[in-house]
């Protein structure tokens, strides 16, 4: 993995995710997507990185609108086979 890009990967997802949830806060409790606030935000970032460091194809990309964020903000697309090819995961 791309040591580089994955730092600007993760500063990318720190903003999306954050992001992310302040919009999903604003729907109906029954509506939201996320479980957490965004106060546990970095919390929940530092597990995803870790995790994505430690076995990336563990992580599910597709799902989140943090990633989607994330990917629109490095002008990938918001894919795992993108994700992957920008992190350079072999």
């Amino acid at each position: 993995m791309n040591e580089t890009k994955f730092e600007a990967f993760a500063v990318a997802y720190r903003k999306g995710l954050k992001e992310a949830v302040e919009l999903d806060m604003g729907k109906a409790p029954e509506k939201r997507e996320y479980a957490y606030t965004v106060e546990q935000v970095p919390i929940v970032v530092e597990k995803m990185l870790k995790a994505m460091r430690e076995n990336p194809r563990s992580v599910n990309y597709g799902g989140s609108k943090g990633f989607a964020r994330t990917c629109k903000t490095l002008g990938i697309k918001h894919t795992m086979k993108a994700i992957f090819a920008y992190l350079e995961v072999v």
